[in-house]
């Protein structure tokens, strides 16, 4: 049984990630501002990840840090630096001071959104493109994260999030579904591994129509078992939906400005 701190805790990934955690028998320390109602083998702590000196005590003695806290679209700048990035940095902070040597931290296939689909899988892991100051956040803290692994011997898990729900939707995501289960694998791989440094994995499912490459995750233990196309005959193509030739999808749209709330 490991203790296993979630921030974010009120957040969607977070609501299907904490039963799945709670079956395997690990004891769940959630942070969020937002109320949340903890169950048995949890405790609630209303804390903003940007509060360092709150978050350590909470962080004393956990096996690993799930961190999900943050705006997850398209924000104005101040938005993204104080929380997405001061979030990023507080929790990576915090983990230091308290002693804490495994994280995971959310980011997101924005990060590389700009990059044409057709190259995704070429390498194990993208070079930043970020589509956005949304994406661009997630850069910075995939930066941060990298000088803590580093400087402080800490083993860091950088998932770059692509579609999480339920089951896939659209056409779309067919490519780029993270289902529940898989994102439970992908954290259980991350409170396994025992190698330092700063790891940038795709959180993803193994689509038979996935577009970039398994293999950074491969090579830390992650190894989803779920397929978009188990539930493709369920999508209903809508009429004049779009096909977007870059990662990142409608947030390159001219409907979506940068650092336009949508």
């Amino acid at each position: 049984m490991a203790r296993i701190v979630i921030t974010g805790s009120s957040g969607r990934m977070a609501a299907d990630l904490r039963p799945r955690l709670l079956a395997a028998g690990h004891c769940l320390v959630l942070v969020d501002v937002v109320p949340t109602a903890a169950t048995s083998g949890e405790e609630h702590h209303a804390v903003s990840v940007t509060d360092v000196d709150a978050l350590v005590p909470l962080l004393h003695g956990a096996d690993l840090v799930v961190h999900l806290a943050g705006y997850s679209r398209e924000r104005p700048w101040a938005d993204i630096a104080e929380v997405n990035i001061g979030g990023g940095y507080g929790v990576l902070e915090a983990a230091y001071r308290a002693g804490v040597r495994r994280l995971l931290m959310a980011s997101s296939l924005h990060a590389a959104g700009c990059t044409p689909v057709g190259e995704a899988d070429r390498l194990p892991v993208l070079l930043p493109r970020p589509d956005g100051l949304y994406g661009a956040g997630k850069v910075a803290v995939e930066a941060l994260a990298s000088a803590y692994a580093d400087r402080c011997a800490m083993v860091v898990v950088s998932a770059r999030v692509m579609n999480y729900a339920t089951r896939p939707e659209r056409l779309r995501t067919l490519s780029l579904w993270l289902s529940p289960d898989d994102f439970a694998r992908l954290v259980e791989a991350a409170l396994r591994l025992d190698r330092p440094g700063h790891h940038i994995v795709w959180g993803v499912s193994r689509n038979t129509r996935g577009v970039v490459s398994l293999a950074a995750g491969h090579a830390i233990g992650f190894y989803p078992c779920d397929d978009a196309e188990d539930h493709a005959h369920e999508i209903v193509p809508a009429d004049g939906d779009p096909v977007h030739d870059r990662l990142g999808g409608a947030f390159l749209d001219d409907a979506h400005p940068m650092g336009v709330a949508w």
